[in-house]
């Protein structure tokens, strides 16, 4: 299991937590605080099964897994961010978006440093 992986899991685990508590306390924003952090979560855990089968498939570079990855979280995130109406968590996606990108572009470079 890796880094993504294990993170993904205890954000998920915190917010069902998270949600419960705000379940019996009556707050609605506690709830939903926990159903973000749930999403982010599995997010981040998918993003970790990415990385793994990604670098075992194809042979890519760290920067190549995690440049593809982070864009694809970005996309997954600015998703559920529409979902719920939230723009900042539309904003947070685009931002992954671009920082996966430009990742990927620095092990796309190695790749051809290396080969050159």
């Amino acid at each position: 299991m890796n880094k993504d992986q294990v993170k993904g899991e205890a954000k998920d685990l915190a917010g069902k937590v998270q949600e419960e508590a705000g379940k019996l306390t009556g707050s609605k924003e506690q709830q939903a605080k926990g159903l973000g952090k749930q999403i982010e979560g599995k997010i981040q855990k998918g993003v970790g099964d990415l990385k793994e089968t990604i670098s075992e498939e194809f042979g890519m570079n760290k920067d190549q897994v995690k440049g593809e990855a982070k864009d694809l979280a970005g996309k997954i995130q600015e998703e559920a961010g529409k979902l719920v109406g939230s723009k900042e968590q539309q904003a947070k996606g685009l931002e992954k978006q671009i920082e996966g990108k430009i990742q990927k572009g620095v092990g796309d470079l190695k790749e051809t440093v290396k080969k050159g």
